[in-house]
């Protein structure tokens, strides 16, 4: 099995904006497992799949991206959610 992120010992803080999932209170706003090189949001059904033990928990797109992970296909992290607006005068 490849393993693109070794697996991180203890809840430290890894790296800026990165650490290990410390419970099932905390929410991130992005995660991903130590067993894939993707992220999620937390509403991604991929993202809510990782077992805690496997999570990993990051601040931003940012620390994410720096820390070696891409977005997922399917929740698009990267991208800013567009709110659409429909237009009712036409």
């Amino acid at each position: 099995m490849d393993v693109y992120n070794l697996p991180l010992p203890g809840l430290e803080e890894l790296a800026p904006g990165v650490w290990r999932y410390c419970g099932e209170e905390e929410e991130a706003p992005f995660a991903g497992s130590i067993r894939s090189s993707k992220f999620h949001r937390p509403d991604c059904w991929h993202g809510r799949q990782i077992l805690p033990t496997n999570r990993v928990c990051f601040q931003d797109r940012g620390a994410a991206v720096n820390y070696g992970y891409s977005p997922c296909s399917r929740c698009k992290p990267l991208e800013e959610k567009q709110d659409t607006v429909t237009d009712s005068s036409a």
